[in-house]
């Protein structure tokens, strides 16, 4: 389903957050931190300049989740849209760690080539997509649509092509079906705080019941003693009000562990996205024209093998000294294992170096390498 009625144009990259808005054309700019979270950026743009009441706010982001997933047309053929969206999220939660009921999905088909189809995937997570909506609803406008910014190729643009390039994309998001994936939020829950009210409720409910219980409890043990005053039946009663007050204590305290439970689950979660996030571009950052990277295979939650060449001799041991200066703080560590020139017909070529990248997160344990050798970044 195609969204209609684009207000806002807002692009949160890599190190700036562009706003267009749409019926004037102004553009307004921010420069970012870029390990600010998208929600975030959103508040510093919106100190600056807030919204119009009721905007209608179509917001990309660098970063949100993206990949292109190949898949024989004869294995999507016939399948229904939310059969194709579950298949799709399957191939792509490995690479995301969003399952399909803790984020939204859209794609839209691409090229086939060979019977076979390349789809492009956008996923978010509830909880982001929740956070966004709070931020978009606190300065006055609503969340029309969420897709993927590529920073690279809005970066290198002048000013002056900013509004052309994100209108582009309006009407890319707009069309019927939408050329690039968009993600429409769905009507927000209960959520964590409802969640809690609810369960808040839910526990009132069972006071008043143990309330009512005991009310009547202590009329019946009043009944009793009025007709023999026998004190082994007052004991009775007396004994089962304990057993249901511990009962419920026990309740109590199973909710509480699930819920502590899950929240950290869930900090665990975000803090290993981060720092996968800090190697891909601790990696690509730390490139210059002399390296390039060939392989880069995770081997575990853990640890990450990495591969490349360089056109001089020396280019390995800096593009390793500038990539642990950038993960200095990480948790990650970086160990060489091995380097060697390769061998052309004209004499020696590039150096091929390969280096293991492991993760030491404080409170998690770290799954050594056997295999390591050689200097510890």
């Amino acid at each position: 389903m195609s969204i209609r009625g684009i207000d806002t144009l807002i692009a949160v990259l890599a190190d700036r957050t562009v706003r267009v808005d749409r019926a004037s054309g102004e553009v307004l700019s921010l420069d970012l931190d870029s390990h600010v979270s998208t929600a975030l950026a959103l508040s510093a743009l919106f100190r600056t300049r807030p919204l119009k009441r009721g905007a209608r706010v179509l917001v990309l982001s660098s970063e949100f989740f993206t990949q292109a997933v190949r898949l024989p047309e004869l294995q999507t053929d016939g399948l229904s849209n939310d059969e194709l969206l579950a298949a799709l999220v399957f191939e792509v939660e490995p690479f995301s760690n969003i399952s399909l009921a803790q984020g939204q999905a859209a794609f839209t088909a691409g090229e086939l080539t060979a019977g076979i189809r390349t789809w492009n995937v956008l996923q978010i997570a509830r909880s982001e997509i929740q956070a966004l909506q709070t931020t978009v609803a606190a300065a006055g406008g609503r969340v029309a649509g969420l897709a993927f910014a590529d920073s690279a190729s809005l970066s290198i643009l002048p000013e002056s092509e900013w509004a052309a390039r994100l209108t582009d994309a309006a009407r890319a998001a707009e069309s019927a079906p939408p050329v690039i994936p968009v993600i429409q939020p769905t009507a927000k829950g209960l959520g964590i705080k409802g969640q809690e009210l609810m369960a808040g409720l839910v526990f009132a409910l069972v006071c008043c019941a143990c309330l009512g219980h005991s009310l009547y409890a202590k009329r019946h043990v009043a009944d009793l003693r009025e007709r023999n005053r026998k004190l082994e039946e007052l004991t009775a009663v007396n004994t089962q009000i304990e057993t249901v007050n511990t009962s419920l204590k026990g309740k109590i305290a199973a909710i509480e562990k699930a819920r502590t439970d899950r929240e950290a689950a869930e900090q665990a979660f975000a803090r290993y996205r981060a720092a996968w996030r800090t190697l891909m571009r601790g990696l690509l950052d730390s490139c210059d024209n002399t390296v390039v990277l060939q392989r880069i295979e995770g081997g575990s939650l853990f640890d990450a093998e990495i591969g490349g060449l360089s056109t001089v001799e020396k280019g390995p041991g800096d593009y390793l000294a500038r990539l642990a200066g950038r993960l200095a703080d990480s948790g990650w560590r970086i160990q060489s294992e091995s380097m060697h020139t390769v061998t052309s017909l004209g004499g020696q070529g590039p150096v091929r170096f390969n280096f293991h990248a492991s993760l030491d997160l404080p409170g998690e344990v770290r799954r050594p390498n056997p295999q390591a050798a050689t200097a510890d970044w």
